[in-house]
């Protein structure tokens, strides 16, 4: 038999190939196809060594089969473009950034919440979008994510593009390297604004019903007026802070 018989290839493809290895002395064809007895054609890798041979000089070639390789390709590609498939549809916000909170990937999700494209944000720290106020949560990372605790969930305002603020609820997970340390996070999160407004007014109705009672309603008001100074609003140990109006000896209303 000769190549022509086997390599899945054009007459001139393969003496070209052929004539570069005798030339040089040997070389690498790279991936090519050869064909099977029952006509089948596969992926193989071929390279090719000049070797001396009964008083002459052959090419030798080796040639090893990539179906195993290329099936398992196949796989992780098919198993990537499912991952990416879900990471795109799904209605949680999806990004992934580094220790120094650069952004090296977001999800559609993520860039209709805020109202940006893939471009503006990769690169570019995320903490700007974050409340002021709630920024305490992405310093030094290292302590609130190690190899003894890999994930968390936590809960804070950012600011949309409109110029409100919402809550929304993350759960950070560390991706370290060989040696422990933390090189990239990947955070899932999603709003959680209406979840806390109605925690917020269940909060407000159990504490105007607790006032009810007589004496915890004046105990309330006294000390309402010493934490604000006698009228309007004031912060209260162990309780939110709320506005108030006093009308006799009725119960203050909790606006």
């Amino acid at each position: 038999m000769t190549n022509y018989d086997f390599a899945a290839h054009s007459r001139e493809d393969i003496d070209t190939a052929v004539q570069r290895v005798v030339q040089e002395r040997r070389g690498l064809f790279g991936e090519r196809k050869y064909r099977r007895k029952d006509g089948t054609v596969l992926a193989v890798e071929v390279s090719g060594t000049v070797i001396p041979y009964r008083g002459g000089e052959v090419v030798c070639g080796v040639a090893r089969d990539l179906t195993e390789r290329k099936r398992a390709e196949e796989r992780l590609r098919e198993a990537e473009e499912r991952y990416r498939t879900v990471v795109e549809e799904q209605s949680e916000l999806v990004c992934r950034f580094l220790p120094d909170l650069a952004i090296t990937f977001v999800n559609d999700a993520y860039c209709r919440y805020f109202g940006v494209e893939p471009g503006e944000v990769i690169g570019k720290s995320f903490i700007g979008r974050v409340a002021v106020e709630d920024r305490v949560h992405y310093e030094d990372l290292s302590t609130w994510l190690n190899e003894g605790n890999p994930r968390r969930t936590v809960e804070h305002r950012v600011l949309t593009p409109d110029g409100k603020v919402r809550w929304q609820q993350w759960t950070d997970t560390a991706i370290f390297d060989g040696e422990g340390n933390p090189v990239e996070y990947q955070s899932v999160g999603r709003d959680v604004t209406e979840r806390r407004s109605l925690e917020e007014r269940l909060e407000h109705q159990v504490l105007h019903d607790s006032l009810t009672d007589l004496p915890n309603r004046r105990l309330f008001v006294d000390r309402l007026k010493q934490a604000s100074g006698g009228s309007g609003g004031g912060r209260i140990s162990g309780l939110r802070c709320c506005s108030w109006t006093s009308t006799g000896s009725r119960p203050s209303t909790i606006l």
